[in-house]
């Protein structure tokens, strides 16, 4: 009788691509039994390869931050790709206000810097003491106001915040009537001094003021003079006496 032929080797290890090593077949059986007329059947084949491994899955996507995806986990044949890279999440810029009305401000979200873009236009830049503001290469400004009342006896100023002040005075001023002499300011007003001294001794005359011209001196003929006299045009005449 002859021999049976050898069992048959195992099969042989796989490798999928990426993934797992997926183990060889057993080995063949032993060696077939003494056949009767011939060899024995040979051995039974070895095992298949084994089936490649899932597909890995890809990565999450990175938040927030942008950190890259988690790369996915070696498969069997064809192992999963990498996972894709995060988005990047929008980054917070704090407060950008650079408290400037002549710029546009903004943030960029995807670097967290911010933007102050000129703009033109009217603003206000705060200051009581200037008036009709308007921005010009991105700074505010107006032109002064005035804070002149025409009042001789206050001191006229401004506060760039409350604007326009008028403190009271005592200096000389003039109240407006030729009549008076050493005005000066009490209270904000121009008060007048001491009455203007029209007498100008002369007996044929009758003094007032006027307080646009100031002393007057009207002729009196109806008057005798002290040497008896009488007037004539405002003055004592040397040839006519009295009546």
């Amino acid at each position: 009788k002859g021999s049976g032929a050898a069992g048959g080797a195992g099969g042989l290890n796989v490798t999928g691509v990426g993934g797992i090593t997926a183990a060889g077949g057993g080995a063949g059986m032993g060696s077939g039994a003494a056949g009767t007329a011939g060899g024995g059947a040979s051995g039974s084949r070895g095992g298949q390869g084994g089936v490649a491994g899932a597909t890995g899955k890809a990565g999450a996507t990175g938040t927030g931050g942008g950190a890259a995806g988690v790369t996915g986990a070696a498969g069997g044949n064809g192992g999963g790709g990498a996972g894709s890279t995060g988005a990047g999440g929008a980054v917070s810029c704090g407060s950008c206000d650079d408290e400037n009305p002549c710029t546009k401000d903004a943030c960029v979200s995807a670097t967290g810097a911010c933007t102050h873009t000129v703009i033109t236009g009217s603003c206000d830049d705060g200051n009581a003491c200037t008036a009709n503001d308007t921005c010009t290469n991105g700074i505010c400004g107006g032109t002064p106001v005035s804070c002149d009342d025409g009042n001789p006896c206050t001191d006229d100023s401004c506060n760039a915040k409350s604007g326009c002040l008028h403190a009271n005075n005592t200096v000389a001023c003039d109240d407006g009537s030729a009549c008076t002499t050493g005005d000066a300011c009490s209270g904000g007003k121009c008060v007048g001094g001491t009455a203007l001294n029209c007498n100008d001794s002369n007996p044929c005359t009758q003094d007032s003021c006027d307080p646009a011209a100031g002393c007057v001196h009207a002729a009196d003929n109806s008057t005798c003079c002290s040497n008896g006299f009488q007037c004539v045009s405002g003055k004592c005449s040397t040839n006519i006496l009295c009546h």
